[in-house]
């Protein structure tokens, strides 16, 4: 077996398993940093049951960023019923997330961080983005193009894109005022205005199949992107763009560092497993940060996969998922770390499904 086949079967796995991406696009507000780390929650999905099974299901959750004070924001009412995919608003005071049922996409909804003011945004949606400013969402309608809603007014969606995004990855600036897109492995900017697009430009071509942009949260002209099977910096000012990663197998997921000089990614390793690694903006470092996660997560067998990497303002930590593959993907626990690697610390230890789209409200 290749090493491109080896990490296709583990992805088909956390796929079906895992299901968790980058919802939250990667652009915060600046504004929303400064809290004290009593203010500091996460994020992230629990599944109940044997996931997938007749009489599983799964919730978004909600915990301070040390573990504690766990707390059920969604409550389905049924088994076989799946809340995905949550994201937490830039400002931190709303949550997004999908809720399936029976197999099928029923709805994107929107709830307070205190489990208030539930609402739906759009129904048969499942792959979506906040706006820098907290108030729209854009969303793939269900001819492919990407629509945005303002989710406070819930005035009617308004088309950003007329084609159809390909891969259904898109990401907003940290100003608002561009908005990344990929159709038919080209990369293409709608440059707006509130919900108004001014132009749109293709700024990559099919030459080097540009996939999963993603803005940088403090520089609205970098643009981390998989350039060619590279994961990649693309400058949009000056048209250039930096390889920082040959070949990592798995670049969709991935987070900027508060300061925007970091890339976190998981890189599949000769060990056949996911380590997370981190790659300067520059180009010029590249360091494995959880080489040790072995010791450190207190598993005795098979070295397990570490993905999803999170990262969002005024957070001390980087929070991340750890698979064990002896358990046969059967749970993901989450964790976090400092931004270096070191203090690493795991949150949650139910041995249920813990999937980890995490994200931080102050």
């Amino acid at each position: 077996m290749t090493k491109r086949q080896a990490a296709s079967v583990s992805l088909i796995f956390l796929s079906s398993l895992l299901l968790l991406f980058a919802y939250g696009c990667g652009t915060v507000s600046s504004s929303s940093s400064g809290s004290s780390a009593a203010t500091v929650a996460i994020i992230y999905q629990h599944c109940f049951g044997d996931y997938s099974g007749p009489n599983s299901s799964c919730e978004v959750m909600t915990m301070r960023s040390d573990g504690s004070g766990s707390f059920k924001l969604t409550d389905l009412p049924s088994v076989s019923a799946y809340s995905y995919y949550p994201a937490m608003s830039p400002d931190g005071t709303k949550v997004a997330y999908v809720v399936y049922v029976g197999g099928f996409t029923t709805s994107l909804e929107v709830v307070g961080i205190d489990g208030s003011g539930r609402k739906t945004v759009a129904s048969n949606k499942d792959y979506f983005c906040w706006s820098p400013d907290s108030k729209k969402i854009a969303f793939s309608s269900n001819s492919g193009a990407i629509e945005v809603r303002d989710v406070e007014a819930m005035t009617a969606p308004v088309s950003v894109t007329h084609e159809a995004a390909g891969n259904r990855r898109f990401s907003w600036s940290s100003d608002g005022s561009m908005f990344a897109y990929v159709v038919q492995n080209s990369l293409w900017v709608a440059y707006m205005n509130g919900t108004s697009v001014t132009s749109i430009e293709e700024v990559i071509g099919t030459s080097m199949s540009p996939r999963y942009p993603l803005f940088s949260p403090v520089d609205r002209d970098k643009l981390a992107l998989l350039y060619a099977f590279d994961l990649a910096v693309f400058d949009m000012a000056l048209r250039e763009r930096t390889t920082l990663e040959t070949d990592p197998l798995n670049t969709w997921d991935k987070a900027w560092s508060n300061d925007g000089q970091w890339i976190y990614y998981p890189k599949y390793g000769t060990g056949g497993d996911f380590d997370l690694w981190r790659a300067s903006i520059t180009g010029t470092v590249a360091e494995s940060l959880t080489d040790d996660i072995l010791s450190t997560a207190g598993i005795t067998q098979t070295k397990p996969d570490e993905q999803r990497p999170r990262v969002f303002p005024g957070s001390r930590a980087v929070f991340f998922s750890v698979t064990p593959k002896d358990k046969n993907y059967s749970s993901s626990e989450v964790y976090s770390m400092s931004p270096d690697g070191t203090n690493k610390v795991r949150l949650t230890n139910d041995m249920h499904f813990d999937g980890t789209d995490v994200t931080i409200s102050f």
